[in-house]
């Protein structure tokens, strides 16, 4: 039997503005990452309490964990590229794509949670810290190690924000198993860059990705409304791009950690100078650059994009 944590969804009334296929296709992705079988729920179950004694050393030290962190937004936005630099830090460690939120659900503990996010970290960092085909390791810090765990996290922005649109109860659960301060990161990045790169990644037509750019917008801006605004950290990938030690430490402000020597520098310095402007790769019909514009009217943390900008 498979389970799904959004087994509840109700995809007909939350879609209503939005075509059959992109319905469905929307559907397929949320839950492609949310699909937990029985047999897998048992393997992680096991793996998760073996990493927890393996790691109870550490058990004092989850205990005084400072905050949670966690993402919130739409792919191909830089996310993989902030966790990764947040992982580089001596006292933070962040895992790329655990989905946390489901183990939540699915009633994993707080040491089996953050034994997981711990082995991933490492295995992560073993690997290059490579996500679709980009390396995020950093020179001389500490991914897939630390000094003195003070935050912990996971990325996995899309599919967080989706589950939390639809069951927002999770957030209070998520708060309450791991019995610490809950931190969101939001990046945003122009429309046009990220509706152009999911028709290559996810091999659809401009249409559909506008479609599904809509509805992921729609989500992060219901989600936002439950996060309080002192746990709620924003800023713009092409910001972040311009100037990446001030962004970084500005995130170290926000999760209360102190910026060790050479970490803004080492970090920087896996930056690339400027942000890729995919969007000019396709053409664009005024249509679907009209539809992108509403877009952007409709939801205030867009207001500064422009096809131009």
């Amino acid at each position: 039997m498979i389970e799904s944590p959004i087994e509840s969804f109700k995809f007909q009334e939350i879609l209503p503005t939005v075509s059959a296929e992109t319905q469905e296709f929307y559907q397929y992705l949320i839950e492609q990452d949310c699909y937990l079988s029985q047999i897998d729920k048992f393997i992680l179950s096991v793996q998760s309490n073996y990493y927890s004694w393996r790691n109870r050393k550490y058990w004092q030290d989850f205990e005084r964990v400072g905050s949670y962190c966690t993402f919130i937004g739409c792919g191909r936005t830089g996310h993989s590229l902030i966790g990764s630099l947040i992982d580089a830090h001596p006292d933070m460690v962040m895992s790329d794509e655990l989905n946390v939120v489901t183990l939540i659900e699915k009633r994993f503990s707080k040491q089996q949670i953050y034994s997981l996010i711990i082995e991933e970290s490492k295995n992560q960092a073993k690997e290059g810290r490579e996500v679709t085909g980009y390396s995020y390791q950093v020179p001389n810090q500490w991914q897939g190690k630390f000094n003195n765990l003070k935050v912990i996290g996971d990325k996995f922005s899309t599919t967080t924000t989706a589950i939390l649109q639809q069951k927002p109860y999770l957030l209070a659960l998520l708060k309450k198993r791991l019995n610490t301060e809950i931190k969101f990161i939001h990046i945003t990045r122009n429309p046009y860059d990220v509706i152009k790169t999911f028709t290559t990644r996810e091999g659809i037509e401009l249409n559909v990705a506008i479609e599904l750019y809509t509805l992921a917008c729609q989500a992060i801006a219901e989600v936002k409304s439950q996060i309080k605004s002192d746990c709620l950290l924003e800023f713009s990938h092409e910001a972040f791009v311009q100037n990446p030690q001030e962004y970084l430490t500005k995130i170290c402000n926000f999760l209360a950690v102190e910026i060790p020597i050479n970490y803004l520098e080492d970090c920087s310095s896996i930056v690339y100078k400027s942000p890729h402007k995919s969007r000019y790769e396709i053409d664009w019909d005024r249509e679907s650059i009209n539809s992108v514009n509403q877009i952007i009217a409709k939801f205030p943390f867009l207001q500064n994009y422009s096809f131009e900008s």
